[in-house]
């Protein structure tokens, strides 16, 4: 199990599998935990959005469809009435140029169309005829010749309006006589309820769509507003003549009741043009949207267009959609990983063969830098050996003197070249390492019977060549200084060495225990060669500072850049 988990066992192709896997199921969670939900709610808001317009073009629809069937009823009754009109004329005419008798005149209504859409009544001042319905003609009073008036007789009807409405016309013929023709309105437009059928189809239609679109009812009611303030029981009721009292339910509408659970009237109306109202419905959520349709506020009737529907079911629709293309988006996930897996092995072979390249031409520029390194050292190395022999043949002690400074000068640079060849990082060489070998080399030069005490403080600093080879310079002159001139007749000799990091800059400090440079000494511009070339090299090549302090014997302090 544990080599399973080590992924350092993996082959590369092994781990850009397990790695795109990784990445499959992350992108999956991700899916899941957050898109998912995110995208669920957000098609939810859709579908209330998505309802709310259906209801808004619904409602204009069913407005259109009464304006429509008014509008039809209105010009057929108009129509009629013109007919009529024109028929109790041609009737007049005849009756005064032949001068009818009163049987005959009723003779003639009886024969004419007049009496296919109307009753009929023939008044003189001894005697009246009624073809039918005597109540109605008694009942009613004349109040204009040759217009059309209207009379109303109550009855509670299924909308609670005045439902039997009548229409009188009465012409007059002469001094004597009078004609009158009244009919229910509704005979006038006999059309009507055909084109009604067909506007009720049309709007069931919709009705219909919308139920597909989202399950649940939608349908049309009247409310009777004598029940618009009842808020302690339901407005639903399964017995027939409650609900004829309290509401009835439009022939536009295919169902037989509606479905407002245990919503009050008053709930209801309250909830018009506005939001979905949540309640119960068989012990289920249910969302309910109500849209005014009513005319005018003062009816006696609220016409209402109204859409119910499980909460559940909307949720459920919502997640099947989802459940839908969850399948094919897993699917299209997997297959982009594949193909990503299989460009990325591709473009892994092109980068490992580059890589291969890069890093044989790069073995060979170290090679070669080695050998560069080498061949320095050598031929430094070679330079000190003929000082060393010039310096065996000559007698002057000043010459030997310049010649010695010479030899540990190149020595420092081919100590360092050295390490660059010796080390397995050519860009950087390790300063302690560096630091506490010069030191102990140029001891054994002067420092026969190791007398003189060093003490080492230096940071594991690593360095270019560029900062080392100054460094190692200054160093060089500092303590070879030190072992000329500071440790005459010095019993306890010792020096101490420190390299520490200081932020940014590196701080080099040389101190010994000898008799020290004359405190006045101006180091920046004085006579001594050696202070002259430490002074040279710390400005003009470390772009350093450096301070003299004699304390007990001479201190100097070396600040540089290490970049």
């Amino acid at each position: 199990m544990s080599k399973l988990l080590n992924i350092k066992l993996y082959s590369i192709n092994a781990k850009v599998v397990v790695s795109l896997f990784i990445l499959a199921l992350f992108l999956l969670t991700i899916l899941f935990a957050l898109i998912i939900p995110k995208m669920q709610k957000d098609q939810y808001n859709q579908a209330i959005k998505e309802i709310n317009q259906v209801l808004s073009i619904t409602q204009e629809q069913v407005k259109l469809a009464g304006k429509a069937i008014q509008m039809q009823s209105s010009l057929e009754i108009e129509v009629n009435k013109k007919t009529l009109e024109l028929e109790l004329l041609k009737l007049k005419n005849k009756i005064k140029k032949e001068n009818y008798s009163n049987k005959r005149v009723i003779q003639e209504l009886q024969k004419s169309e007049i009496s296919q859409l109307c009753n009929f009544a023939v008044k003189t001042k001894n005697s009246l005829y009624l073809s039918s319905n005597s109540e109605i003609f008694k009942n009613y009073k004349l109040k204009n010749y040759n217009q059309w008036e209207k009379y109303e007789l109550q009855d509670l009807s299924r909308t609670y309006v005045y439902y039997k409405k009548y229409l009188f016309y009465t012409i007059k013929i002469d001094e004597n006589t009078e004609i009158s023709i009244y009919t229910k309105e509704a005979k006038l437009n006999q059309g009507h309820s055909v084109f009604e059928k067909n506007i009720k189809i049309n709007v069931q239609k919709a009705f219909e769509t919308t139920q597909n679109l989202h399950k649940g009812k939608t349908y049309l009611i009247w409310i009777n507003s004598k029940y618009k303030d009842e808020d302690n029981k339901p407005l639903y009721t399964k017995d027939k003549k409650e609900r004829k009292k309290k509401y009835t339910i439009s022939n536009m509408s295919n169902v037989e009741n509606i479905s407002t659970g245990d919503l009050s009237a008053k709930e209801i109306l309250k909830a018009r043009n506005k939001p979905a109202i949540s309640h119960l419905l068989n012990n289920k959520e249910a969302l309910t949207w109500v849209r005014d349709l009513s005319k005018d506020k003062s009816d006696k009737y609220i016409f209402l267009l109204i859409k119910t529907l499980y909460k559940e079911d909307l949720v459920n629709q919502i997640d099947s959609s989802f459940l839908k293309i969850l399948p094919a988006a897993i699917i299209a996930l997997i297959f982009a990983l594949i193909i990503g897996f299989y460009l990325f092995k591709r473009l892994f072979k092109n980068i490992n063969s580059l890589t291969k390249e890069l890093k044989t031409s790069l073995e060979e520029k170290e090679t070669l830098l080695k050998e560069i390194h080498h061949r320095v050292k050598n031929n430094l190395a070679l330079t000190i050996g003929l000082v060393k022999l010039q310096q065996a043949k000559i007698e002057d002690e000043n010459t030997k003197k310049i010649l010695k400074d010479i030899q540990e000068r190149v020595y420092t640079m081919e100590l360092l070249h050295r390490k660059l060849y010796e080390s397995s990082n050519l860009n950087s060489i390790n300063l302690k390492e560096y630091i506490i070998n010069l030191v102990e080399d140029i001891s054994k030069t002067y420092d026969y019977e190791e007398e003189v005490s060093l003490k080492f403080d230096i940071d594991e600093i690593e360095t270019t060549i560029e900062k080392a080879m100054p460094c190692g310079l200054i160093i060089n002159e500092l303590i070879s200084n030190a072992y000329k001139y500071a440790f005459k007749n010095n019993k306890n000799p010792k020096l101490f060495i420190s390299m520490k990091k200081e932020d940014k800059n590196l701080l080099l400090i040389i101190k010994d225990n000898g008799k020290g440079i004359d405190k006045n000494i101006d180091i920046y511009n004085c006579d001594s060669l050696g202070l002259k070339l430490v002074n040279s090299i710390c400005t003009l090549q470390l772009h350093g500072k450096i301070q003299y302090q004699n304390q007990k014997g001479a201190i100097f302090k070396i600040t540089f850049q290490n970049n």
